[in-house]
């Protein structure tokens, strides 16, 4: 058994999380992070732990600073999002991979290896996806969870995927989180923080305890991971508005919305939205939509499997495994 590491060292950057209004996540946070992670993995499993060197270098600093041993994996950096896509590839075969950063993160880990085994740490601005979870407990549930102690139906959910056919392209594109057209004029992953740009959004969550459009969608209607829909919402059209809702766009930005409309989308049912737009996949400016350029879109529930912390650790503990020795159970488990 061996579990794969990829941290994103541009998550929480300083630029975007200025302009959101949210906290820094520094290169010395996130070493800090891997520290706690593997202390508690370490401690209940002597599985392989595979990573992906980043320019960083967070996950080495992290074990040489603990005295632990893992294996690089063969993939040469370059600081853009084919790291996180490059790396997950090259750890197919991974019992989980644990990843550090943001939505988009994730996003770039499930274009690598579309139903990854992932357990999402948070270090990202807006986080719909990723989880805010304790590293050393997540360390603690993730050992139990790459030696396969347990269910998977039990303690992890196949996640929902947008998937996007662009017109005149051959390759798809696809979103964990949301689905963005705006107004802006340049591609990029500033913040979108200005209601007056947005057009059309499709969502596979909506939750008003969340920041950004899944916490927009949420003001309407309520969808939870495990539900067989998503939903889709229009903005700023020249008819009557319906709702003016007050969300918080970005950490610390309240605005209000003008959405007109909200419609329950069923899984595998297509939409049809045309240019001009920027498209954004999980708060990242992507691609630009030309005037009368048609994207097809579907939500599908094909995505990574997620897995989580405490329904793992509750679970645990309902089989007494937390009064034995770890090692000893996982490794014949």
């Amino acid at each position: 058994m061996q579990i794969g590491i990829i941290a994103n060292p541009v998550s929480g950057n300083v630029g975007r999380r200025l302009t959101a209004g949210a906290s820094i996540s520094s290169t010395h946070d996130k070493v800090a992070t891997v520290k706690r992670f593997l202390t508690g993995f370490r401690a209940c499993s002597d599985a392989e732990i595979h990573y992906f060197d980043d320019l960083d270098r967070i996950t080495i600093s992290a074990l040489d600073s603990l005295r632990m041993k893992g294996v690089r994996i063969d993939v040469e950096p370059d600081g853009t999002s084919d790291d996180s896509i490059r790396a997950s590839r090259a750890l197919k075969g991974a019992s989980l991979i644990v990843s550090l950063g943001g939505d988009g993160t994730n996003r770039a880990i499930a274009k690598g290896w579309s139903d990854a085994p992932l357990l999402p740490l948070s270090t990202g601005t807006n986080n719909a996806f990723a989880t805010f979870t304790e590293p050393t407990v997540a360390g603690v549930a993730s050992a139990f969870i790459a030696n396969q102690a347990l269910p998977l139906d039990l303690i992890s959910i196949k996640s929902k995927v947008i998937h996007v056919d662009i017109q005149g392209e051959s390759v798809p594109e696809l979103a964990l989180v949301d689905l963005v057209g705006t107004k802006d004029r340049f591609v990029g992953s500033r913040a979108i923080v200005d209601p007056t740009q947005y057009l059309f959004a499709l969502l596979t969550l909506a939750d008003a305890s969340k920041v950004g459009m899944v916490g927009i969608g949420g003001s309407l209607e309520h969808i939870e991971p495990n539900q067989e829909n998503g939903v889709f919402l229009t903005f700023n059209e020249k008819s009557r508005f319906e709702k003016t809702v007050k969300a918080a766009v970005a950490p610390g930005l309240i605005r209000e919305v003008n959405i007109n409309r909200c419609k329950i989308v069923p899984l595998s049912d297509p939409l049809i939205c045309c240019g001009p737009a920027v498209l954004a996949f999980d708060g990242e400016r992507d691609r630009y939509l030309r005037p009368n350029q048609q994207i097809t879109c579907t939500v599908q529930r094909d995505g990574p499997r997620l897995f989580d912390v405490e329904t793992t650790l509750k679970e645990v503990t309902r089989r007494g495994l937390m009064q034995q020795d770890y090692k000893r159970v996982l490794a014949h488990a």
